[in-house]
């Protein structure tokens, strides 16, 4: 008895090792899209970080100050210059809180695209999917990232517009206070 016990850890060991090392490696282009998907995930979630959170929220609590002060001015005769100066503004500020939650929801969404990238490389290289499986989810997981790319674009797009927004109205109170006696 003692002696099948010492040969079981052994033969149990070497077994594992042959299992092992019969699994099917990763396709070199399989680790070279991952490897880009990931340069690109990473990417999105720096310029993301980058990007100030509490703006939006600044953004919101301007409107719910000027938005009525903006509207009466739409009643008036603008130059024209002007009356697009104000109705950019008031329609970025007026956007404020649901492009904050815009961009919540494309910070998660780039964060769970980077876990299931990183689950998907674990299992190419563990041998845990087929490679034909693996093809077909890494092209699923491209097409994601792309979709997620231009997600991120109109994030960065909407921050700039409303940073613009909150720098224009500073400028214009400035000049309103300026002009006061």
């Amino acid at each position: 008895m003692n002696r099948g016990i010492l040969f079981a850890g052994p033969s149990t060991l070497v077994l594992s090792a042959l299992l092992h090392a019969c699994r099917p490696a990763p396709a070199p282009d399989q680790l070279r899209t991952l490897d880009s998907l990931n340069t690109t995930l990473e990417a999105a979630r720096s310029t993301l970080a980058e990007l100030d959170r509490t703006q939006y929220a600044v953004a919101a609590e301007r409107y719910a100050q000027v938005g009525t002060v903006l509207e009466e001015r739409f009643k008036d005769t603008l130059d024209p210059s002007e009356a697009e100066r104000s109705v950019s503004c008031y329609l970025a500020i007026r956007s404020a809180r649901e492009k904050g939650l815009a961009f919540d929801e494309v910070q998660a969404d780039v964060r769970g695209a980077q876990q299931r990238l990183a689950a998907l490389e674990h299992d190419l290289m563990n041998g845990a999917i087929d490679p034909q499986q693996g093809r077909e989810l890494l092209a699923r997981e491209v097409e994601l990232a792309s979709d997620l790319d231009g997600n991120v674009r109109v994030v960065i797009a909407d921050h700039t517009r409303i940073r613009r927004a909150l720098d224009t109205l500073a400028l214009s109170m400035n000049e309103r206070a300026q002009e006061l006696p």
